[in-house]
């Protein structure tokens, strides 16, 4: 196995077996945090922000299906150490070491071989859709959290008994600093693969733990500027840092949805939620050639429908008197700022991606920011009275007038233009790179606060965010086909034991968030939003994202 990537020379490059006392012959393996996963520890500290959950719904075929629950409950307890055998990241546990200051993955091979205990694996027989809610919301938003600095990733396996017979759930949950949306979706295939293949499956020869690891480095062990001569990396490393500082010295101020925000909300752990439309089944297809006819993709039209969204709940908001006419003043003018987590994995060392790098369960991402053109305004028959804009029944102003075609066309390519510079960058591993202190500093003091709050300490309050503090309209990114990342039936060769009835995915968001989302399974693609209900109410979320299915139907898919 070639292993060219190995990076001996960096703590979070490669992994070293400990020395231990036990009796037992199992090893010991530790390696350093690198800097994205160790901002991602920090915000799971904070009460299990960033934690990313997946609910997969499958059939079995009959000759899979047991009527012994304890034997089912044994099976899949099976499944779940087989693939940590495959991805023993799963098995990791965190260990803060000096003080806090310095952190690293620990694997025993005693905790890849079975699980640590129930708040790891959990079997749920006889289970309805209202215990699936709950466990879904347990591992979303719950206090305790599911996780622990010793379990980085969880199962809650759900025997449905209220639907058609061999139907389970599966919901999974993982720090982000072993999880991201990639990894969490070769999680459930994997799962899904072993099982159907059960229980021949479970004689798959036993991978070679060290080799195994040997794939799960640091992202920034995978640079590709690591080949560099190091007085070449330090060059472009103080100029990355001059381009960086200039860049964020431009994301200023900021507008996003109407909500309930103070100086304390950060210090308050997101209720993450979610709402969710799905488009008819033909509006796909006509979604995707347009986009191929203008030479973008679905996800460089989100920002640009998100924003217009935004511009139509602030129009009614206007007309009804809810939003005043100095308010809308100022909203013209501030700027709108979006962004997004980026799959990394094309971008690192090639050996790593053709030693199966590209469907590894490790975290390989990084973000993209933008600023979009100032908001969409309705053309008025008055200009001295800002009211004087045509409406449509749902007393907003029609989208043909709000941005015509040619006009949001224009936006999407400048969105795309947006993107394609940031990762084609010569410098964008650089810049990635550099942007993680401040996120481990930031998430490490909101984690701190946290834990001193949760023991009865007092923390100082947080002081007042200027006039120019950073707000996201809101941000995102779209999945794609999902059917090409978690297919609809298993194994790939031979007949079908396993059918994926449907899946979503869940982000225990940051305070504040609004994150949108995109996906197309069994040919229906869904929009989504995830937010935090302590700051968003419901209906206004629920009221942009309908107005975000009614962008993406007129310029998208009226075709």
């Amino acid at each position: 196995m070639a292993t060219s990537w190995i990076s001996l020379n960096r703590p979070d490059g490669s992994w070293t077996q400990l020395e231990t006392q036990s009796a037992t012959t199992d090893r010991v393996y530790a390696r350093a945090l690198g800097d994205a996963e160790s901002a991602f520890y920090w915000d799971g500290e904070f009460a299990g922000t960033s934690d990313v959950v997946e609910r997969t719904v499958i059939q079995l075929a009959p000759a899979l299906r047991l009527d012994d629950l304890k034997e089912d409950e044994a099976r899949f307890r099976d499944v779940w150490l087989a693939v940590k055998r495959r991805y023993p990241l799963l098995a990791a546990r965190f260990d803060e070491q000096d003080g806090e200051d310095s952190l690293r993955f620990v694997v025993d091979e005693a905790d890849i071989r079975d699980v640590v205990g129930p708040q790891e694996f959990e079997f749920v027989p006889n289970a309805d859709a209202d215990a699936s809610s709950a466990a879904l919301e347990r591992a979303l938003n719950g206090q305790p959290r599911r996780l622990s600095p010793s379990v980085v990733a969880a199962i809650s396996v759900l025997r449905r008994e209220d639907s058609s017979d061999g139907t389970y759930e599966f919901i999974t949950v993982g720090s982000h600093a072993v999880l991201d949306g990639m990894a969490s979706c070769t999680l459930a295939r994997t799962i899904c693969d072993v099982l159907a293949r059960w229980p021949n499956s479970l004689d798959d020869p036993v991978p070679d733990i060290e080799q195994r690891l040997q794939m799960a480095p640091a992202l920034e062990a995978l640079h590709t500027q690591l080949q560099l001569s190091l007085p070449r990396q330090r060059w472009r490393t103080a100029i990355a840092r001059v381009l960086l500082a200039r860049r964020m010295d431009l994301l200023r101020g900021g507008q996003t949805l109407p909500r309930k925000w103070t100086t304390q909300t950060p210090r308050s752990p997101a209720q993450s939620r979610v709402v969710r439309v799905y488009l008819p089944s033909d509006a796909t297809p006509r979604a995707l050639a347009a986009c191929r006819a203008h030479g973008v993709t679905l996800g460089h039209t989100l920002p640009v429908i998100g924003q217009l969204a935004l511009s139509r709940v602030l129009h009614r908001r206007l007309k009804q008197g809810s939003l005043s006419a100095e308010e809308w003043e100022s909203r013209k003018r501030i700027p709108a700022h979006t962004g997004g987590p980026l799959n990394l994995r094309p971008f690192v060392v090639p050996d790593w991606q053709q030693a199966g790098g590209l469907t590894e369960v490790n975290l390989c991402i990084g973000f993209f920011l933008m600023t979009l053109p100032n908001i969409p305004r309705s053309p008025l028959s008055n200009a001295t009275d800002p009211m004087s804009f045509n409406t449509d029944e749902t007393n907003a102003p029609p989208l043909s007038e709000l941005l015509p075609a040619k006009r949001f066309w224009l936006r999407v390519e400048l969105a795309k233009r947006a993107a394609t510079s940031t990762y084609r960058h010569p410098l964008f591993q650089d810049m990635q790179a550099i942007s993680n202190p401040t996120r481990i500093a930031r998430g490490r003091a909101a984690a701190i606060a946290w834990r001193k709050t949760q023991a009865g300490e007092e923390v100082p309050p947080l002081p007042d965010m200027g006039p120019d503090a950073l707000v996201f309209t809101h941000i995102g990114s779209s999945m794609g086909n999902m059917d090409a990342l978690l297919p609809l039936t298993f194994p790939q060769a031979g007949k079908p034991t396993v059918h994926r009835l449907s899946s979503d995915m869940h982000l225990h968001c940051r305070p504040g968030e609004l994150y949108l989302s995109a996906k197309t399974t069994h040919g229906v693609t869904e929009l989504y939003a995830f937010y935090d209900g302590n700051v968003y109410e419901e209906s206004v979320v629920r009221e942009w994202l309908q107005e975000v299915e009614l962008g993406f139907n007129h310029y998208l898919a009226s075709t």
